[in-house]
């Protein structure tokens, strides 16, 4: 059973507790709407094309990776291992009895490994899709298992069926995949499946977290029966599920002053079901979080903070230990007595395994039956050498020819890798000199070879761009109705005939030389734009012939301007997320939404992005959108509950007096003298009997204003009914709601008042 990917990630930056170092990468821009052109011919200054040109990244870092998600059955361990802080995962293995390390993929987009006898399944983002993958490592064949296109997390797998979290119908289900039928079925349809926890199987069973009571709660469907059970009905949250047999273990937030909030100032316990027997028992104890459970047999294994000075605060500092309770003998162990963190349990039979931040990030295991402890991993053996290739495809219209056509070879000290498509990569290289050398792609131009020298614990990173050839007739858009036509190409001279429109009116002819510079000057009319002056620069690199005849070779610059013959401007999708759901989103202050919400961007730049809900604190974030992006740029937000300003107003009475405040409809924002003191129904303690203000708010109803005071009374009552806002006055902040009138109402609306105007004057005047 795995957890969401955000804490895995938040846990294991924090064991690495390294600097995090970004590489810059050009962002895309589109061209607005002008009303002058200018075109200038000069001669370059001996400079090579940016789009053409093959580029090298040299980390002369140590590459440290970080080890999370361990999962064992049997001899064998999986893990997931985050290098360049997370932009490039993958899964390996370690055989315990024959001590041999494997790597499972090499998409450097895989993550949440279980495993299952000789099977291996996981998500993977290869292809800018994500998808659940599965390998069998007796076959060693790889088999992708689903093919819609959304958003899986969480897989689990049992026997031959694979279960995940699934959100293809826009919110979170589970759905199961039998190996053997390769049948898809969906289990839940109320899309309330929780997307922060991992679903669990055990032959027929399949349990998960679930949130369709309000607070989430541990639910189980019996595949064999075809019957779902609610197995908790605390009202407080139940998460991180569980099974073995009939017994089914989970995290409990019902003796914690604070609900669940990534385990922040709680007091988490683990607590068992037994469907033999109906009964339902706790677990632990102690006043500090224990969490993340496990169950196998009678042992139950978790995360526990009971010796952190810093329980729950994000694992930092927080000293969490693994520990085991045996259920035949009633008895608790203490596995980890290390004073640095250990999270992440996976038990099977007598073997734990766990992510230890002892040597920064690694997978240990304990045997229970010796009582031995050993590292499956080390860091010392992750400064890894690393050869990547990037391959892109400039002018590719509607993405005609695939990038797996892109096929190269790289030479090196020990043998020859064969590879193909837009990001391949090769893990523990032998230092030494590489050379790579593209294959050919029919109507492109072939970058150039290149020699690369690499040394052990860094990489190297050969960035090869495919051009397409341009030919007479062939046009290039630019956007905003500019485009750039190519009416002939004289090899013999080397010059070509460009012709430049505008919305089809011809702005400008010029014949181009060889190496020539054509300067595309704009200014810029736009609302965000107005009076900027924008450029281009287009170079003509090669002026050749070929099989097909004669073509072209353009070069554009600023070479983060990218444009597409025929195509349309880029652009890219925001999503914008939140917990909890239903905030107001502010984009750049302009009102698009509430969250989780999806929206199309074609002006590629910086955004401020804010979210304010009821209740809660007002949310900021500057994001970056911009052509290197994938397609789809994801923003999630976490909100904090506004906190409850306590009344301190002191007195000589020392008797004890409180006011019970409730509303309708209840979950009005209570002030009392200005303060945020909380929500009702609320009791609320007075220290003295002055005279207070009270004003309770609630979006979408009027405020309720009023003085009070406590004249010899301990305890008053305060009941209330809000008055709702008329629809008709207020408009909503997706929509201006401009008034009209009709033919008959204006008449009267309009003449009525003039007549008593003019009235009043004629007597006025009279008087006078």
């Amino acid at each position: 059973m795995l957890i969401n990917r955000t804490i895995i990630l938040l846990a294991a930056a924090i064991f690495l507790i390294f600097d995090v170092y970004d590489l810059a990468s050009a962002g895309g821009t589109t061209t607005e709407n002008n009303s002058n052109v200018d075109f200038q011919q000069t001669q370059p200054k001996d400079s090579q094309s940016p789009i053409a040109e093959i580029l090298s990244i040299n980390n002369n870092s140590s590459q440290i990776a970080s080890r999370c998600s361990p999962a064992i059955y049997g001899d064998r361990v999986v893990w997931e291992i985050i290098r360049n802080e997370g932009s490039n995962n993958d899964i390996y293995m370690y055989n315990v009895s024959t001590s041999k390390e494997t790597q499972i993929t090499t998409s450097g987009k895989a993550n949440y490994p279980a495993i299952y006898e000789d099977k291996v399944v996981w998500t993977d983002y290869r292809n800018e899709n994500n998808h659940i993958y599965m390998y069998n490592l007796s076959a060693e064949r790889e088999t992708q298992i689903t093919t819609n296109e959304s958003i899986k997390s969480g897989p689990e797998i049992y026997g031959d069926r694979i279960i995940w979290i699934d959100d293809r119908n826009g919110k979170q289900d589970i759905y199961v995949y039998n190996i053997s039928t390769t049948k898809e079925t969906q289990i839940t349809t109320n899309g309330s499946a929780s997307e922060y926890g991992s679903p669990a199987i055990y032959g027929d069973r399949i349990v998960w977290q679930d949130e369709r009571d309000g607070n989430s709660d541990i639910y189980m469907y019996n595949l064999s029966t075809e019957k779902e059970t609610r197995i908790t009905i605390n009202e407080s949250s139940q998460e991180d599920p569980a099974i073995y047999g009939n017994r089914i273990v989970w995290t409990d937030y019902r003796n914690s002053k604070e609900s669940s909030t990534f385990y922040m100032n709680s007091n988490s316990d683990i607590y068992m079901y037994d469907l033999s027997t109906s009964t339902e028992t706790q677990i632990t104890s102690n006043k500090s979080n224990q969490f993340r459970p496990e169950i196998y047999g009678d042992r139950i294994v978790w995360v526990d903070e009971r010796n952190s000075d810093k329980s729950g605060e994000f694992y930092m500092n927080s000293n969490s230990d693994i520990y085991m309770y045996d259920l035949s003998t009633s008895t608790e162990i203490q596995i980890t007595t290390n004073e640095l963190d250990q999270d992440f349990p996976f038990l099977y039979s007598d073997r734990i395994v766990w992510m230890d931040s002892r040597n920064l990030s690694d997978i240990y295991m304990y045997n229970i039956t010796n009582s031995k402890e050993i590292p499956i991993t080390t860091n010392q053996s992750s400064q890894i050498s690393e050869i990547n290739v990037d391959i892109s495809m400039s002018w590719n219209p509607d993405s005609a020819v695939p990038l797996d056509n892109a096929t190269f070879a790289i030479s090196g000290p020990d043998e020859t890798y064969i590879g193909n498509g837009s990001d391949w990569t090769k893990f523990n290289a032998s230092a030494g000199t590489y050379m790579i050398n593209y294959e050919p792609v029919n109507g492109y131009e072939t970058p150039v070879f290149e020699t690369k020298n690499l040394t052990a614990g860094n990489k190297i990173t050969f960035s090869g761009n495919y051009s397409l050839k341009k030919r007479s007739a062939d046009s290039i858009d630019f956007g905003d109705g500019y485009i750039l036509l190519i009416k002939q190409i004289d090899p013999a001279n080397n010059e070509t005939l460009m012709e430049i429109k505008l919305d089809e009116r011809t702005v400008n002819e010029m014949r181009v030389k060889k190496h020539d510079i054509v300067m595309f000057y704009k200014i810029s009319y736009s609302v965000n734009e107005s009076g900027k002056p924008s450029w281009l620069d287009i170079i003509i690199e090669d002026i050749s012939q070929d099989s097909d005849g004669n073509y072209i070779n353009i070069c554009i610059t600023p070479p983060h301007l990218k444009f597409a013959i025929g195509g349309p401007n880029p652009f890219k999708k925001l999503r914008i997320t939140s917990i909890p759901e239903g905030a107001n989103i502010l984009l750049d202050g302009e009102y698009i939404g509430k969250t989780p919400k999806e929206t199309k961007i074609t002006d590629l730049r910086t955004y401020l992005i804010c979210l304010e809900l009821e209740g809660y604190e007002r949310w900021e974030q500057k994001s970056e959108v911009q052509a290197s992006n994938k397609s789809e740029v994801q923003v999630e937000a976490l909100l904090t509950e506004k906190q409850p300003i306590p009344t301190t107003i002191t007195s000589p009475a020392s008797e004890s007096r409180y006011i019970n405040i409730s509303s309708i409809p209840e979950g009005a924002e209570i002030l009392i003298d200005g303060r945020y003191i909380g929500r009702t129904p609320a009791q609320i303690p007075i220290e003295n009997i002055n005279e207070h203000s009270l004003c309770l708010k609630k979006e979408g109803y009027n405020d309720y204003k009023d003085d009070f005071f406590l004249s010899g009374e301990n305890k008053k009552e305060m009941k209330y009914e809000l008055q709702p806002i008329p629809t008709s006055l207020t408009p909503s902040k997706q929509e201006k709601i401009t008034p009209t009138l009709t033919e008959e109402e204006g008449p009267n609306f309009l003449t009525i008042p003039a007549l008593l105007a003019l009235i009043c004057g004629y007597l006025i005047l009279r008087k006078k």
